[in-house]
């Protein structure tokens, strides 16, 4: 397998460091640390799913997660 160019890697890494995946569970850690260390105003959530059924679930997951968090819900 070849490896990446230091440059890609790098691109990777970063977009890596900001995906949350997992159990609802883990999406909530995720999704928490992002929201506290960049405070953003709103959250664009995507997924890469071609499977129809999973991205649904995918979606149900990161919206349970987010109404948990709340931290929109006053905005």
């Amino acid at each position: 397998m070849p490896k990446l160019a230091t440059s890609m890697r790098h691109g990777v890494d970063q977009m890596l460091s900001v995906s949350a995946t997992g159990s609802p569970t883990t999406v909530r850690g995720h999704l928490s640390a992002l929201i506290e260390q960049y405070q953003p105003d709103e959250m664009i959530l995507t997924g890469q799913i071609h499977d129809h059924a999973a991205r649904v679930r995918s979606f149900e997951i990161a919206a349970d997660v987010m109404n948990e968090i709340e931290v929109f819900a006053t905005a």
